[in-house]
């Protein structure tokens, strides 16, 4: 058996578990000040019964909050903006990306028109103000360290008979947050990232391999003024990737195995092996500093079914699981660091957003939304649902 496996066996068996039923926390509980605010996407339906169809009312919306929860306040507002010619409410095109400068000034964020139409790259102050359209065709947005430009993916927007509109390619470009200067730094990719330092960012670029019948994935590095593109590693399994340093990037893959390449040589480390016997499920992000890795594990502990949280250093060492929770944590894919990396915000099923201490594994509920579902009423009147958010300074 695999070395580091069997570690984290032992973990499982001795590690003190704090376990957490959601239906049990109390919502007013107190909750730590904490500083920043936290930008996401409230979902609300109104639902009228008719057989199995569920009527929308309002749609999606991004709203801001502070850290504990506090001065909740919708920041996108306008109905059918002139700009963009669209809602921002529309119930089929939810708003995604959502992500804050470095400063904690600017929210970048992609919307598309509706379920058929790319997105659109937008950016808005944190107050509400000044919402701008940037550009038609993209998504993906990540910021320069300086909080100067944008880095995202997006193409041209092209019309198929029958079947909707789509990109005519996907590349990857930058663009200065006042919309001037869109340069193009790399074609055929998405997801990017922009390094620590400035100097670069990576993207996966995604190649169909006839022969084999595959999505062929790359993980690449390009230079922010487009030049010294190079590939890192082929493979049809990489998920998602970040930086933890201005060398190093970690990435997980399909078989679940969470890695480590170094850009200068290309070298890769596995430094955690997540076996299907222990879960399923597991996602993957780093703290702020780079220092620390969490992932999320569909686990059956003392014969409950539930979800961990875990959290390792950088180089593998030392996991250990934070936080076991009696219910789905598919929503946890939405999930943000603080910027001193000392919490998690995470979305949790019933349609609310928790801070997790990640030394103590306590957890608040910070929306305080009401039960999506209930036994007595099935079909409550309104259902809130927030998910899909960025913690800023």
């Amino acid at each position: 058996m695999n070395k580091a496996y069997k570690v984290v066996i032992v973990l499982i068996v001795v590690t003190t578990l704090l376990v957490i039923n959601l239906d049990s926390l109390i919502f007013g509980a107190e909750r730590p000040k904490l500083k920043g605010k936290i930008a996401f996407v409230s979902h609300k339906l109104y639902l009228e019964k008719k057989g199995e169809e569920e009527k929308c009312k309002e749609g999606y919306a991004i709203w801001a909050m502070n850290a504990d929860g506090s001065d909740r306040t919708r920041i996108t507002k306008s109905i059918g903006l002139e700009e963009s010619k669209f809602s921002l409410d529309a119930c089929d095109s939810a708003p995604g990306g959502l992500n804050w400068s470095p400063d904690g000034k600017v929210l970048a964020f992609h919307q598309p028109e509706s379920w058929i139409y790319p997105s659109s790259l937008f950016v808005i102050n944190s107050d509400g103000n000044n919402l701008k359209l940037l550009i038609k065709g993209g998504g993906d947005p990540d910021w320069s360290p300086d909080s100067k430009w944008l880095v995202f993916s997006g193409g041209e927007i092209v019309l198929v008979t029958g079947k909707g509109y789509k990109l005519k390619e996907e590349n990857i470009y930058k663009i200065e947050i006042d919309g001037k200067n869109l340069q193009l730094l790399a074609k055929d990719g998405h997801n990017p990232k922009w390094s620590p330092d400035g100097k670069r960012i990576a993207f996966i670029r995604e190649t169909y391999i006839k022969e084999k019948s595959y999505n062929e994935r790359k993980i690449c590095v390009v230079g922010s003024d487009s030049r010294d593109e190079k590939v890192l590693i082929s493979t049809k399994e990489v998920k998602k990737f970040f930086w933890l340093s201005e060398r190093k990037i970690v990435f997980q893959t399909e078989t679940s195995y969470i890695q480590v390449i170094d850009i200068s040589n290309s070298t890769v480390q596995k430094i955690l092996p997540i076996k299907r016997e222990r879960g399923e499920g597991s996602l993957l992000s780093c703290s702020p500093d780079g220092k620390k890795i969490i992932f999320f594990l569909r686990e059956k502990v003392d014969g409950k079914n539930g979800c961990s949280i875990w959290i390792m250093g950088a180089d593998g060492k030392d996991p250990k699981r934070i936080i076991f929770i009696i219910s789905d944590l598919s929503f946890a894919r939405y999930h943000c660091w603080s910027p001193d990396g000392k919490w998690l915000a995470i979305a949790t099923y019933d349609g609310n957003i928790r801070l997790v201490n990640i030394e103590s594994g306590e957890m608040y509920n910070i929306s305080n939304n009401p039960p999506l579902y209930n036994a007595s009423n099935p079909y409550p009147q309104e259902m809130v649902h927030d998910y899909c958010f960025s913690w800023s300074k």
